[in-house]
């Protein structure tokens, strides 16, 4: 996901697009398909990370890959019910 390679070059950690509370469901938080692009939004959680941090931004982008590819395995499963249509369109 672009966006989320750009926020990363600039160090920033947004910490809230999982939606833990949901397992063993799947989740995606503060994302929004318009106009074709994704917008990240809600950055109350965000933090600014030194350099040395890399391996906070890695497993932030590991785990964002890892629940999307999940979530487009089960696409058409009954959790799909549970995704907002942004995320629908998003892993369509």
């Amino acid at each position: 996901m672009a966006i989320l390679a750009q926020l990363h070059e600039a160090r920033v950690h947004h910490r809230g697009l999982l939606r833990r509370a949901a397992w063993p469901n799947f989740g995606l938080n503060n994302l929004v398909l318009a106009d074709g692009k994704v917008w990240i939004l809600d950055f109350d959680n965000s933090r600014i990370l030194r350099e040395q941090d890399e391996a906070v931004l890695d497993k932030e982008r590991e785990e964002i890959r890892d629940t999307m590819r999940l979530m487009r395995e089960n696409r058409g499963r009954d959790m799909m019910v549970t995704l907002s249509k942004e995320a629908q369109r998003l892993l369509a």
